[in-house]
């Protein structure tokens, strides 16, 4: 395109992204977000590429970062769409569109083509045109603290982990009932809670001697959110979320989770409590679409919600 470069992302070019996040997101990050997000990540090093005016501005960017899931009982290294960005000044001149196809084309030619992402409502448009496929809805369900009355008291057995090596057992098995899911190992989970832009807290709940449900959280503005839990089927589960209804504060409004639509998690929070809006407008209304780009046949392979258990763990920015 004329006027622009275009320019494979590397370690030293993360302090360009910094006024890209500015200007499209009003995120104030600094140079540690992006080691974290992009270098720090065990399955590898982010894919990206940005691209600069004659002037040498950032104009755009395009990127997607690797994530170890499991697919059909296999270990493998996939990639999320994310950090789109557009610098206000270079908008509607079809840089998303060139910088994601070098990025598409690098993943074919390594026969790594297989991308999931969370659709907003003027990106998720574009890549549909591009050949995504959107498989289900992910959404908010919410606990408001004026409901706190209703719920239990018991959360005497409820103990904080500083250690998640103790909890294994429970993340890999948390989302394992789904044919394809993220892979929650020690290593991975560690990694993930320790976005620079949060600060999360891991509680769990013992069955005799060993730890049997958990839930890691984090308080954002005025709400908590819920980032991950597992409650095993011997009800002890409930006590966590006791725990994390009482830990609303007075300046707390409420806890907000991220969920696929209709999914196992969902439900149980549906038991739990937590209820969700059912208009298209007011608080937390939006229904994301969740997207995939892969080669043809895996498209078509995967294509149904049901092979699916997404939530907020799974989604880059929560």
């Amino acid at each position: 395109m004329s006027g622009y470069t275009i320019h494979k992302l590397e370690r030293e070019n993360f302090p360009l992204l910094i006024p890209l996040m500015q200007d499209c997101f009003g995120m104030e990050v600094d140079i540690t977000y992006f080691e974290w997000k992009f270098k720090d990540n065990p399955s590898g090093f982010a894919e990206g590429f940005y691209a600069k005016d004659e002037k040498g501005e950032v104009a755009a960017y395009y990127g997607v970062i690797p994530e170890t899931y499991v697919i059909n009982g296999e270990k493998r290294v996939i990639y999320q769409s994310c950090d789109t960005m557009t610098h206000s000044n270079h908008r509607r001149k079809g840089l998303f569109r060139m910088l994601a196809m070098h990025c598409y084309d690098l993943l074919r030619e390594q026969n790594k083509l297989f991308i999931i992402g969370f659709g907003g409502g003027e990106s998720t448009p574009g890549f549909l045109k591009f050949g995504w496929k959107e498989i289900f809805k992910v959404r908010y369900y919410f606990y408001p603290k004026l409901l706190t009355g209703l719920s239990g008291r018991d959360f005497s057995m409820v103990e904080e982990v500083s250690d998640l090596g103790v909890i294994e057992h429970l993340t890999l098995k948390s989302n394992e009932h789904a044919q394809i899911h993220s892979f929650k190992n020690k290593e991975i989970f560690c990694w993930r809670t320790s976005n620079p832009l949060h600060v999360y807290k891991t509680i769990a709940v013992k069955d005799g001697s060993e730890y049997c449900s958990y839930l890691t959280y984090y308080k954002q503005k005025d709400k908590l959110i819920l980032f991950d839990f597992y409650a095993d089927p011997s009800g002890k589960g409930r006590q966590l979320f006791n725990y994390l209804k009482a830990a609303m504060g007075k300046d707390t409004k409420g806890i907000v989770a991220f969920l696929q639509e209709n999914s196992l998690q969902s439900r149980l929070l549906k038991k739990y409590g937590f209820i969700r809006n059912p208009f298209n407008r007011g608080p937390l209304h939006e229904r994301v679409p969740f997207i995939f780009y892969a080669s043809e046949n895996e498209m078509e392979q995967f294509d149904k919600s049901t092979f699916w258990a997404i939530h907020s763990f799974d989604h880059d920015a929560l």
